[in-house]
């Protein structure tokens, strides 16, 4: 089915559930599975607002890349590598995915992402710090948003469109897209 040594990498707008989905897809194919954010937490000792707040997105984008090029370094046979919602806008972290393995598109309208989103207090660019956003607020911050990114995200080797999957449908469809 796949090769002894790849990487899978899931990109895609926050909520889209790469870390859910990809944690699921690892341990189908008996991978080890890294979810960048996560990574950047344990080396950095904050949650990733924090890091927005105290030392801004650029600071952030800079960790971002080095938590993925040093995982696409790991020596694991087999990685499932869930990225951050803005990690593809990086010239740097495309190139190493592009090197490292293959891309996958989990792709969602913009309705089901909001519906996602709007309880979350976690992503800080779908957040204003001083007060919650309204709901037209963040609508528009998640169109703004993806219009912005959609470009590089339809680089990916391959997309899958969430729509009303269920998490094992969206594995059982990024595998039979592997073989």
């Amino acid at each position: 089915m796949t090769p002894a040594y790849f990487t899978i990498y899931l990109i895609g707008f926050s909520g889209v559930g790469k870390t859910t989905i990809g944690a699921k897809l690892a341990d189908s194919l008996d991978a080890k599975f890294y979810d960048i954010d996560a990574e950047i937490v344990k080396h950095d000792k904050r949650e990733i607002v924090d890091i927005f707040r105290v030392k801004g997105e650029e600071y952030f984008r800079y960790l971002e890349v080095e938590m993925v090029q040093k995982v696409s370094n790991r020596r694991s046979k087999r990685k499932v590598v869930a990225l951050g919602g803005g990690a593809f806008e990086s010239k740097e972290i495309r190139h190493c995915v592009k090197e490292h393995g293959v891309s996958i598109f989990l792709s969602a309208c913009q309705q089901k992402l909001y519906k996602r989103m709007r309880a979350k207090i976690d992503r800080p660019l779908l957040q204003n710090f001083e007060s919650k956003m309204t709901a037209a607020e963040l609508k528009k911050q998640i169109q703004m948003l993806m219009k912005k990114r959609i470009k590089n995200y339809r680089t990916a080797d391959i997309t899958i469109a969430i729509k009303s999957k269920t998490v094992p449908q969206v594995v059982s469809e990024i595998k039979g897209k592997l073989t």
